[in-house]
């Protein structure tokens, strides 16, 4: 099953002055917060909100919520390696953070198209029962993940972050 990601991604905010005006915001804009700051130019959205650097908040039509990590791919996967859709990560996105969780363990690589071929920029363990959570800082459009189970099972895969083609 694939789930797409219904938020978009309008950018970072800095400033005060980065926040879109009430006007034009709509549900679902997501933004990157680079450093603490609070929501309170009357000519934006104006909510009195302060927001924690290195977040990811989306619009809920009234404020500014913090973003969860979106489900984007869950497989059942035999005991050999199976491999995600291609993931789109929004323009400009040199960060990213995926959390994969298995029942029966095994990896997940993650692959970056790089030039014109598929490499592998890391190779995570994931134990039996556990969930795996990896931090990337890499400027890359598309990346995808090769998940290779200990055993049969399914595979659930989150992205912050970022949308699915």
């Amino acid at each position: 099953m694939l789930t797409n990601n219904p938020r978009i991604n309008k950018g970072d905010i800095a400033l005060n002055s980065d926040f879109p005006t009430l006007a034009l915001v709509q549900v679902n804009w997501t933004y990157y917060v680079t450093v603490t700051v609070t929501d309170n130019d009357p000519a934006c959205t104006n909510t009195g909100q302060i927001l924690q650097a290195n977040t990811s908040i989306y619009w809920n039509g009234t404020g500014w919520n913090i973003c969860a990590p979106c489900k984007v791919w869950e497989a059942v996967a035999t005991a050999i390696a199976i491999t995600s859709p291609v993931i789109q990560l929004n323009p400009g996105q040199d960060r990213f953070e995926i959390l994969a969780s298995s029942t029966a363990g095994g990896s997940m690589t993650v692959q970056a198209y790089i030039g014109s071929a598929w490499k592998d920029i890391a190779t995570i363990p994931i134990a039996a029962g556990t969930a795996e959570a990896e931090n990337f800082w890499y400027y890359v459009p598309q990346i995808r993940i090769v998940f290779t189970p200990a055993a049969a099972d399914t595979v659930s895969l989150y992205i912050y972050n970022s949308k699915v083609n």
